[in-house]
């Protein structure tokens, strides 16, 4: 196969045809406390974002391992700005932030994904944002799965193989 023909192939994956492989969302209502989204973490490997929704489950943030580990630190420094996060200031949001107690003061907004979408667009996302996993939401904005990196290799993987591609 030649570099266009690859090219062609992978874009035509959607993220539909992979967005369930390996994961399936983890939601939680925005006053979850967070020490229920810890648990939540660490409960499945494979679970590095947990997604907030509202009772109608409509996103409305992300919560992933950067958030947690950020608070943990936080908490072992007794609500001061540790070590390497001096960046932090003492605004009402960093406050909030860390003195929180439910999902709501950790999420962060996230870009995200239709199942329609082009799985190299996709992967291009990922790649901007930093984010490793980008919830899959429908038209209401009501997450109905997420992508993850590995499901993006796997996809693309699987389709280079079917087409009998060798390096």
């Amino acid at each position: 196969m030649s570099r266009k023909e690859i090219a062609e192939t992978l874009r035509t994956l959607k993220v539909e045809d992979v967005f369930t492989v390996f994961t399936n969302p983890t939601t939680v209502r925005e006053d979850t406390p967070i020490i229920q989204v810890l648990e939540m973490l660490v409960k499945d490997p494979l679970t590095h974002v947990v997604y907030v929704v509202d009772a109608a489950g409509k996103l409305k943030g992300v919560i992933g391992d950067t958030e947690v580990l950020r608070w943990l630190s936080f908490q072992a420094a007794e609500g001061r700005a540790p070590k390497g996060l001096e960046y932090f200031d003492r605004t009402v949001d960093t406050m909030i932030f860390a003195l929180g107690t439910q999902a709501r003061h950790f999420m962060s907004i996230s870009k995200t994904l239709k199942p329609k979408d082009v799985l190299v667009d996709a992967l291009n996302t990922m790649l901007a944002s930093g984010q490793e996993e980008l919830p899959v939401v429908d038209e209401n904005n009501v997450v109905i799965g997420d992508l993850s990196c590995l499901e993006v290799i796997y996809g693309m993987l699987k389709t280079l193989e079917s087409k009998k591609f060798k390096p």
